[in-house]
């Protein structure tokens, strides 16, 4: 059926301006000037791009007028609805409420109240008050006051001050403690209890055959 783009039966003369042509690479009018896409291209269908495809702007996919995905090559962001999700320029991905969740740049990880959970590049664990908790790098467990609680490279454990070694358990079948140590209930031990090189075991039998 003949429709304002159907050219039967209308003169060359009338129609030429709007017939399209190519050289090959670019496309050009029947002027011979160079033809460009409006600002509004509504398509429904499916498109097969063979090559390259050149965006300068927003490309929107839209199932809604509230539902869309949306890929703008000038701010560098991708954007789901309002809400941008990937800002590929900057390097950080975004949570629902837009609160950054991992910056590659800095490389941190975030939780949705916006703190620093993680440092991979560094190698630290926060708390949620952006303390240092573990720092793997260095073998190290912080406590929530800045102290030093553990090293578990050099297998030491300390006592609140972060200075003073509480237990050195790096000596296998071994365990070194500083201080006091309190039972509540048994202690059962397999060999010898020593101090300073004399065997206590045998010190306390011949005190328990002396009490009779």
């Amino acid at each position: 059926m003949a429709g304002p783009f159907d050219f039967t039966g209308q003169n060359i003369e009338d129609s030429y301006q709007r017939i399209l042509q190519t050289d090959g690479t670019l496309i050009y009018d029947g002027t011979g000037s160079a033809f460009t896409l409006p600002s509004s291209f509504p398509y429904t269908g499916s498109a097969l791009i063979t090559g390259s495809l050149g965006i300068t702007g927003s490309l929107i996919t839209q199932n809604s007028p509230i539902d869309n995905t949306g890929i703008n090559t000038l701010t560098g962001v991708l954007t789901s609805g309002p809400i941008t999700k990937v800002n590929w320029l900057n390097g950080y991905l975004q949570n629902s409420t837009e609160v950054i969740i991992v910056d590659w740049e800095t490389f941190n990880l975030y939780d949705d109240t916006g703190v620093n959970r993680l440092n991979w590049q560094n190698g630290i664990l926060y708390d949620d008050a952006e303390n240092t908790a573990i720092d793997w790098n260095r073998r190290r467990i912080i406590d929530s006051s800045g102290a030093l609680s553990a090293n578990f490279e050099n297998r030491y454990l300390f006592y609140p001050d972060g200075l003073t070694t509480a237990i050195k358990y790096g000596t296998q079948n071994q365990i070194e403690m500083t201080g006091s140590v309190s039972i509540s209930g048994s202690l059962n031990v397999q060999g010898n209890i020593t101090q300073n090189g004399m065997d206590l075991n045998s010190l306390m039998i011949a005190y328990s055959i002396a009490l009779g």
